[in-house]
């Protein structure tokens, strides 16, 4: 029988109710337990007391973690992801890894702590998705594609063979990044962009074929 683990959720908002949503079976069936959330803005708490059973616990900057208790991040920012992570790591805490059993998954694909892959994803050969990666629904990541770590990743993506995606990237929803292709680390990609060529790291690029903004 699984050992059943004790969460508490990082982030109070649209995307915490997303992954609640699609851990709901596993919830009931006693493998996981929702200790509840812990969030820095006050209006995302306001709503889930209303819309959700968990309670908020507090804030994150008071959060002080325990020692059979895992935390799930449900943050999309990468830059505030990747800052909150450091802040909670240098206080002892643990982070789940979490994948939604409709996605596919190459044997020799690697995933690093704290990473979120939604439902009808697909992780192929030797792909590696770095600590702190959100994979949303109906992504694809190609063989041998290195995903840096914080990384979010909308849904409906297709990042094809040997892409490398730097540390704290954003890619918004249908783009297409073509095989080869370096994003530098906190680069912005626009929904729906089909890139090309390199991306600078900071830079922003929109459009088909990806340009900079």
């Amino acid at each position: 029988m699984t050992e059943q683990k004790n969460i508490v959720v990082v982030g109070a908002g649209g995307l915490a109710r997303e992954i609640l949503g699609f851990l709901q079976p596993q919830i009931d069936a006693g493998q996981l337990h929702i200790v509840g959330f812990i969030d820095d803005t006050m209006l995302p708490m306001v709503s889930l007391r209303t819309a959700c059973p968990y309670p908020v616990l507090g804030t994150i900057r008071d959060y002080q973690p325990a020692a059979e208790v895992y935390l799930l991040l449900a943050i999309a920012d990468p830059a505030a992801k990747l800052r909150i992570a450091a802040e909670l790591e240098e206080k002892g805490a643990q982070f789940l890894s979490v994948v939604h059993p409709n996605a596919v998954l190459a044997a020799t694909a690697k995933l690093g702590k704290g990473v979120v892959v939604h439902p009808f994803c697909f992780i192929s050969a030797d792909a590696t998705l770095g600590d702190f990666v959100l994979l949303n629904c109906h992504s694809s990541v190609g063989h041998d594609v290195q995903v840096g770590a914080g990384s979010t990743i909308c849904a409906h993506v297709d990042l094809t063979g040997h892409v490398q995606i730097g540390r704290g990237v954003f890619v918004g929803s249908h783009a297409s990044v073509l095989p080869s292709v370096v994003v530098g680390d906190f680069a912005k990609i626009g929904a729906g962009a089909t890139v090309v060529r390199r991306v600078r790291e900071h830079s922003t690029v929109y459009t088909m074929p990806a340009r900079t903004l």
